[in-house]
């Protein structure tokens, strides 16, 4: 902990039980909000440990929560405006935000389906449900073997979609980035309803 803080708050003989009590990492349960956290691997001050354990307090309560620790940078950074990689924690709030579902009213899905490529099922590749709501949650999920399934959580916005396939080529150990190629341009859409949650795509890799 910051010694500092803790002198100012409780004074140079705390008592055991109100330390633990205003520790953050054993207050946290299942009604604690999701919770973002960045921390600098540099900060001498308050060690990254303390973002650790916080983030570990939220897995284990069942608490959705992102851990970012850069490198670089010491304690207070604020905004790091201009810093080229702790700078970057604003877009990576913004990311898992919108992710999230936080950004928007719209609700989302479970979906699942299938997707053939030249007639055959996909091997190996990736599926993402691209709402037109800018805020609102891209759903995204690995497809084998021409099948795909996102949980609700992670599920599809309701409304028009754009989908975007990514082809990883057969099924083998090592794909390289050569192997990965985007299908049909994302010209593919589906309208995801209450009703309407099981998709099948059709797509070509010419």
């Amino acid at each position: 902990s910051h010694r500092g803080s803790g002198r100012n708050l409780l004074g140079a003989e705390p008592d055991e039980e109100l330390m633990k009590n205003l520790s953050n990492e054993t207050q946290v349960t299942k009604d604690t909000p999701p919770t973002f956290l960045f921390h600098t691997y540099e900060d001498t001050a308050v060690p990254p440990d303390n973002a650790i354990v916080f983030f570990q307090a939220c897995k284990k309560a069942g608490v959705p929560a992102e851990l970012h620790i850069f490198s670089d940078g010491p304690h207070g950074v604020g905004w790091a405006n201009g810093h080229p990689t702790v700078g970057q924690w604003q877009e990576r709030l913004y990311g898992w935000m919108k992710s999230s579902g936080l950004l928007t009213l719209t609700k989302r899905t479970m979906v699942k389906g299938t997707v053939m490529l030249d007639g055959k099922p996909m091997p190996w590749g990736s599926i993402a449900f691209v709402p037109e709501d800018p805020n609102a949650p891209t759903a995204w999920t690995p497809v084998r073997r021409g099948k795909f399934e996102v949980p609700a959580h992670r599920g599809a916005s309701f409304g028009k979609n754009r989908i975007e396939l990514y082809d990883m080529g057969d099924v083998k150990p090592g794909p390289t980035t050569e192997d990965v190629k985007q299908i049909d341009g994302g010209k593919l859409s589906a309208v995801v309803t209450k009703e309407q949650t099981e998709f099948q795509f059709e797509a070509t890799r010419k």
